[in-house]
């Protein structure tokens, strides 16, 4: 078995057997990716002290030949974004977002666009205590939980060619529609500030893009 090393953004921790645990996660090189640390739920504090939810980490593991589930050798800590626990309704949000994106996404299939915005929308939605500085980075904007979900669908849907390539037969109309997405797909990368709009077409093109996933049969 070959020793691969990898960025991860931790979405599940499930017991596996007595002692061990399944971490799953996404990758931006790898994708979806699902890793076993064996004996962590019996020595989590000395042997991988770093595996939590949302958090990013470099991981190496073992590629297994027969199976997606691979086996951490080692995990290092790069990011955390443990304050999302401090609000309820971020952290059902991130469960949610991180539940759509495990449920949508291949092993193996490199998803990079998909790993920024959602390294970006946890960020947000840990933001308790440290808004100015989030708001430096972010072009003066902090994100709602609203905002995350559509940034987080609309990244996901783009980078993976769901996304209609017509939105409107008026021209003129289809361009800017069309320019609005490309804009906030930016955002979610933190290339460029949000666009601004009323909360209510934040709550209809939610709903749009949940729309687009069921068209598509993907798992909301």
């Amino acid at each position: 078995m070959s020793l691969i090393t990898a960025n991860l953004i931790i979405l599940r921790k499930t017991p596996y057997m007595e002692t061990s645990l399944i971490v799953s996660g996404l990758s931006p090189d790898f994708g979806k990716l699902d890793l076993l640390a064996k004996g962590e739920l019996k020595l989590s504090v000395k042997k991988y002290p770093v595996i939590d939810l949302f958090r990013e980490i470099q991981v190496s593991f073992h590629e297994s030949q027969n199976s997606t589930l691979h086996s951490i050798t080692t995990a290092e800590l790069i990011a955390e974004h443990d304050n999302i626990a401090e609000v309820p309704e971020n952290f059902l949000l991130a469960n949610k977002l991180g539940n759509f994106l495990l449920s949508n996404t291949q092993p193996d299939l490199p998803c990079p666009q998909t790993s920024i915005v959602l390294g970006n929308v946890l960020v947000h939605l840990s933001s308790a205590g440290n808004e100015e500085l989030i708001k430096q980075r972010f072009f003066g904007q902090l994100w709602n939980r609203l905002h995350c979900s559509v940034i987080l669908k609309m990244g996901f849907l783009h980078e993976n060619g769901f996304m209609p390539d017509t939105l409107s037969n008026d021209e003129a109309q289809n361009y800017e529609q069309q320019l609005f997405i490309e804009q906030v797909v930016e955002s979610g990368i933190g290339d460029m500030a949000l666009p601004e709009r009323a909360n209510k077409y934040w709550l209809q093109l939610d709903k749009w893009l949940d729309s687009i996933c069921e068209y598509h049969e993907l798992k909301l």
